[in-house]
């Protein structure tokens, strides 16, 4: 009996060292969290979700570095675009980007809004295309709405030979918004 008793004294220490690990995790995460919150604003998106993205990609860390007033955030890799107040998100949304598999990717940087455009007619090698916005922000590329698309915006793996010609796509409710937000001189940042 007394040899039973020990085993399961042993195995409680072990369970208590575990959980006290574990809560010790979870303060430092709380901890860390509201360090990034700053003056206790909230984020508008703490976590994303893209129809082929099966898990969460936080974005607290998105606008984190932003002392701009306004700053669009693009990643290539997360095909995913974050409005930034300060280091606030204010709204976000999927996006898709150049086709990067054929040789059309959008350019990585950091630039700024150079026109602020409605009823567009966009032109290049084989294309003439009507957009509603039309937001430059390097030479021909730029974000506008893209309603002949038909693949999920943020789709992982689609945009690589679907996408655009270099610029952002944006779902139209989102364009529109994106256009009212913006003013000429925006900073815009295109991460891979």
């Amino acid at each position: 009996m007394t040899d039973v008793l020990q085993r399961t004294a042993t195995s409680l220490r072990r369970y208590a060292w575990v959980c006290a690990l574990g809560l010790g995790v979870l303060v430092l995460t709380v901890m860390l969290l509201v360090k990034q919150g700053g003056s206790g604003a909230t984020q508008a998106s703490p976590m994303v979700r893209s129809a082929s993205t099966p898990t969460s990609v936080p974005v607290a860390s998105a606008c984190a570095d932003n002392s701009t007033s306004k700053r669009i955030v693009v990643s290539l890799a997360q095909q995913h675009m974050w409005l930034c107040e300060r280091s606030t998100v204010v709204d976000s949304s999927p996006v898709t980007t150049g086709r990067s598999a054929i040789g059309h990717g959008t350019p990585t940087g950091s630039w700024s809004i150079v026109s602020h455009e409605t009823g567009r007619y966009l032109e290049g090698p084989g294309y003439r295309v009507h957009v509603n916005f039309w937001l430059p922000f390097f030479g021909d590329v730029g974000f506008h709405d893209s309603p002949w698309q038909k693949f999920p915006y943020g789709d992982l793996q689609k945009y690589k030979t679907g996408g655009s010609q270099g610029c952002v796509h944006v779902p139209g409710p989102m364009m529109a918004k994106l256009y009212d937000w913006t003013r000429v001189g925006t900073a815009v940042t295109v991460t891979a």
